[in-house]
């Protein structure tokens, strides 16, 4: 063999040795294997492992004095069994949850909510795979994908909103990076999600008329929509000002809530059905 054979031998044993301490996908490993047998096996139909360790004396100290196809074969058994690497899938939904399927535009929230409560309560972490959407059960499990890019991330829902028009989902900044919408800001996106039944039979509807920065504007909206129901404010602090959100109705079927919503809105408003949590 000549000396660019023997360097190119010893590189490839050296190789496989370093793969078979460090690295076990087997997918690294077999296209040197592969290539380490044909260099060797062109050499030893002359003659025993004797001669082919003359040949190449460094891959033969190293492996041909236990046998070259022995310890080919246990390589490749040992990466054959080796767990591969998959990533991580949605779980199915449980027995007897109702799947929900929604597309539209979703944007994402960050710092100026961080720290602050959702509407479930706990505490915004912008860094976590959370989402907030108008309707769908709190603790609902959504995986939501970007059709652009084919990346998808699962998320909870523990908040509520978004409160602007177009726009049906709000990603936590985390959730947003993950499917790759943190610099367009607003993107197209597919969500999919379950709750058990109950959850979704046991919710209750409201209208969000408005929502302001002075406590004495919205009290004014209130009154004019008492006509419409049982009316209110729910205020909600982020990290840098204060909303007053006025809300009407208390309705057991969203349909209802719809019906309110359209009239509103053809009276110049532009309300919002979200849940009444």
């Amino acid at each position: 063999m000549r000396s660019r054979e023997k360097e190119k031998c010893r590189k490839l044993g050296h190789r496989v040795y370093l793969i078979a301490a460090a690295d076990r996908r087997a997918q690294t490993a077999r296209p040197l294997l592969s290539e380490l047998s044909s260099l060797i096996s062109a050499q030893g139909r002359s003659g025993a492992s004797r001669t082919a360790g003359k040949k190449c004396p460094g891959l033969a100290r190293r492996y041909l004095r236990v046998g070259l196809v022995p310890f080919l074969l246990l390589t490749v058994l040992l990466f054959s069994c080796a767990p591969a690497r998959r990533p991580v899938s949605v779980p199915p939904p449980p027995p007897k949850a109702r799947i929900y399927r929604e597309v539209g535009y979703a944007s994402w929230y960050g710092k100026d909510f961080h720290g602050r409560p959702t509407s479930s309560g706990e505490i915004y972490n912008m860094y976590g795979l959370t989402a907030a959407h108008r309707t769908l059960p709190l603790g609902t499990r959504a995986e939501v994908t970007n059709p652009e890019n084919g990346r998808s991330v699962r998320v909870r829902i523990n908040d509520r909103g978004p409160f602007i028009d177009n726009r049906f989902l709000d990603l936590s900044y985390g959730a947003a990076k993950e499917i790759d919408i943190v610099e367009k800001g607003v993107a197209k996106v597919r969500l999919e999600a379950w709750a058990e039944e109950k959850e979704f039979s046991s919710r209750h509807f409201t209208v969000q008329v408005g929502a302001f920065l002075i406590e004495e504007n919205a009290k004014r909206l209130k009154q004019r929509m008492e006509r419409y129901g049982p009316s209110f404010i729910s205020q909600y602090q982020t990290n840098r000002q204060t909303f007053y959100r006025v809300r009407v109705g208390d309705f057991r079927e969203e349909g209802q809530a719809e019906a309110l919503s359209r009239n509103l809105a053809k009276e110049g408003f532009s309300p919002f059905v979200v849940c009444a949590d």
